[in-house]
């Protein structure tokens, strides 16, 4: 089995073939696996290497992946974030690569590039001052956004590992979750004080900041943000706690207007 305990998972599923799919895993151990699958809509695994447990259910032995025993679905793994804990994985269809990240500087963000011929996977490492909690991907502009310990948001040009594209600075402290809003070209933000920050992508201004509406937590909670854009509806989760966020516009009558969405409580 896997030597260390799975803490994230990502699944892919082509847009034009369902048969083609990926499941990413970041265990507590620094490692990161990648299962390709070839006909996810009949059998994710060969039926007939199926074992079954005291309850009837299905097991796949770890290790029948790793030898290649299920002809449907072929395995990748790396270590480059051990012995750190992976916080985040994440599929990235168009550029055929796999990100995570974790909370070790010498290898805050990771790139395993697929290699198209089915050979070694390439490894690339970003390094950051002290390690990123979570991590996001604008397709359009091809951006990778951090969440960073050091109160910062990066924003990482994927082929280039010297240095971010930009920083975007206006959290006091460590930043735990990113996500963008892929449609308008925006970015959220929510740091450990409690704090969420929209951020314009084009201009790198925080456009609005929002403080005071969060539940008090644990110190040690896991924060995860949810974006659903066609409804405008953020969810926060802290640990076994939820909060919706949903966006509002403007009255056209008031006289300021911020020109973006607006977020409050609900």
């Amino acid at each position: 089995g896997l030597r260390f305990a799975p803490w994230c998972l990502d699944y892919w599923v082509d847009p034009c073939d369902a048969d083609q799919a990926v499941l990413t895993i970041g265990d507590t151990g620094g490692q990161v696996s990648a299962l390709h699958f070839t006909s996810a809509q009949t059998s994710l695994f060969e039926s007939r290497s199926l074992q079954l447990d005291s309850y009837s259910a299905k097991m796949v032995p770890w290790d029948q992946l790793v030898k290649g025993r299920h002809s449907c679905c072929r395995i990748e793994t790396h270590k480059a974030h051990a012995p750190a804990w992976v916080r985040k994985v994440r599929y990235l269809a168009s550029l055929r690569a796999f990100v995570s990240c974790c909370t070790r500087p010498q290898s805050s963000m990771v790139i395993g590039w697929r290699d198209e011929d089915g050979g070694k996977m390439r490894i690339t490492t970003y390094v950051t001052q002290r390690g990123v909690r979570d991590i996001d991907y604008l397709c359009e502009r091809n951006l990778i956004a951090t969440a960073g310990l050091d109160d910062q948001v990066l924003l990482w040009n994927p082929y280039v590992t010297s240095e971010p594209v930009c920083a975007l600075v206006e959290h006091m402290n460590a930043v735990t979750a990113v996500r963008f809003i892929q449609t308008k070209d925006q970015l959220l933000s929510y740091s450990k004080d409690k704090v969420l920050c929209l951020w314009d992508v084009s201009s790198r201004l925080c456009v609005q900041r929002l403080a005071g509406v969060f539940p008090k937590v644990q110190e040690d909670t896991h924060t995860v943000l949810f974006l659903r854009e066609e409804r405008q509806h953020l969810l926060l989760s802290f640990n076994s706690r939820l909060l919706l966020l949903e966006s509002t516009k403007e009255e056209k009558k008031r006289s300021i207007s911020h020109g973006h969405t607006e977020f409050c409580a609900a």
